[in-house]
């Protein structure tokens, strides 16, 4: 059958492009409307984006897919975006046709049009939307970028293929238990006896809990396994009791700052904790749990956090396996969970903005063998020690001062420059390059820049 917008673009004379692959399978990935090469040749997928996606599953080893569009014609010449009334339209016929030959375990979308497509929303953002679960039929189905955004941006294939990865090879939407009751943190007691390492992530409403910001929920996963157990903000006491046990290590990105949430003014013992923020990346103004002022009131009234013990080499070299395969994985999980988290896609964006390729090689890096340019890691091990042993200098001079340090967000102006001058620190070095996502500070002429949150799509 052919719903009625496709039969319009035919009588342009614009090709229908059935899809392809296993019937039955147990994934049905969906794009956004067939290119130019695929209106020529009759197949999805074979254009230059398409190439991008099958190579991708077959380094992923992944056969058991079917391929198909969001709508089954070329939308006309230019590409432009399919209306929503077609894609309705071709939901209710086309797509339940595939869907009932095709019998999915799960929809993966590529592209915006797809999670349209299966979520009703004309105006969805993919980029708030990535690692959340919607269901459409009783399937599950997840979202990721569209891989002509990645022939785009060759720097973020490794994150899109973190994504592929953990929706098709990790079941993440098939592992992770939703509850905040005490039989979930009993699990966690059990797989304790024998596992004493887990990753943690937890997701807020700010970032300063000790001005009125408040816990949305929390993630649990021993370390090497695909179950996370979520926690709402009423289970949270558990996770704290589990964070002071000196028997347990737990390993998270920036975990100081998620253990703050409850810990009040308890010690952690420093044996326990694997920050990978504090270990690779610590100092820098442009972010602002990563700036002076919040560095400052974070790690002041600890001791330095399983600092490499076997030097910098060594700590780098702990901190990799972490964030690569559990730290990322529990990361993106609770992020999916939590419904209304504004900053979602726009941290991947700053992190891999910020940091050039060293995150996306950090999160493609994975147990099931995706490729790792060993010449790109070795020169971004490089930057990052020269990042380290700077920002340790800084930190050390923190804690000598003992105290939080009132400073504002702009770099340059009244407060930051206050506190680089009282703890001698070369303002200079934290001076940093504008762009698009920075608004200018008022208070010094346009010298410094303020952070803002900004909406960003590919």
């Amino acid at each position: 059958m052919i719903c009625q917008g496709c039969k319009d673009q035919v009588e342009k004379g614009f090709t229908y492009v059935e899809g392809e692959g296993r019937t039955p399978a147990k994934f049905l990935i969906v794009g956004e409307a067939p290119g130019a090469t695929e209106d020529r040749e009759g197949r999805p997928f074979i254009g230059e984006t398409g190439v991008i996606l099958r190579r991708a599953l077959r380094e992923l080893d992944i056969m058991d897919f079917y391929l198909t569009n969001s709508v089954r014609v070329r939308p006309g010449e230019g590409n432009p975006d399919p209306r929503m009334t077609w894609i309705r339209q071709c939901r209710e016929v086309c797509m339940t046709e595939t869907i009932a030959e095709v019998q999915p375990e799960l929809i993966v979308c590529v592209g915006k049009s797809a999670l349209k497509l299966f979520t009703d929303q004309g105006n969805i953002p993919l980029v708030r939307n990535r690692h959340k679960t919607f269901r459409y039929q009783d399937i599950p189905v997840v979202a990721t970028w569209h891989p002509s955004y990645i022939n785009r941006d060759p720097n973020a294939y490794n994150w899109w293929m973190a994504d592929l990865e953990a929706y098709m090879l990790a079941d993440t939407w098939k592992r992770t238990i939703l509850n905040s009751s005490h039989r979930a943190v009993e699990k966690l007691s059990v797989a304790a006896l024998n596992q004493q390492e887990f990753t943690v992530d937890v997701e807020t409403t700010g970032l300063e809990p000790w001005n009125g910001d408040t816990l949305k929920c929390a993630g649990i996963r021993p370390l090497g396994s695909l179950t996370n157990i979520v926690l709402s903000s009423g289970g949270y006491p558990d996770l704290r009791k589990l964070s002071l046990d000196p028997q347990v290590e737990l390993a998270g990105h920036s975990l100081m700052f998620d253990l703050m949430w409850g810990l009040e003014d308890q010690e952690i013992p420093a044996c326990s904790v694997k920050d990978s923020l504090y270990l690779h990346y610590l100092l820098d103004e442009r972010y602002p749990i990563r700036g002076l002022k919040h560095l400052a009131r974070l790690y002041t009234p600890y001791e330095p956090v399983d600092l490499p013990k076997g030097g910098l080499d060594y700590g780098l070299e702990m901190v990799i396996p972490y964030c690569s395969d559990d730290v990322a994985l529990t990361d993106l999980v609770i992020r999916g969970i939590e419904t209304e988290l504004t900053a979602n896609g726009i941290y991947y964006q700053k992190c891999a903005k910020l940091y050039g390729r060293v995150i996306p090689i950090l999160a493609g890096m994975t147990r099931t063998g995706i490729p790792v340019d060993k010449e790109v890691l070795n020169e971004a091990r490089e930057q990052e020690e020269a990042r380290v042993k700077r920002a340790l200098s800084h930190i050390e001079l923190i804690w000598e001062s003992n105290r939080p340090l009132a400073a504002e967000e702009c770099p340059t102006c009244e407060g930051l420059g206050e506190v680089c001058e009282a703890l001698e620190l070369p303002t200079e070095e934290l001076i940093f390059e504008p762009d698009a996502d920075w608004e200018q500070c008022l208070t010094c002429s346009g010298e410094g820049y303020w952070w803002v949150e900004v909406e960003w799509d590919p």
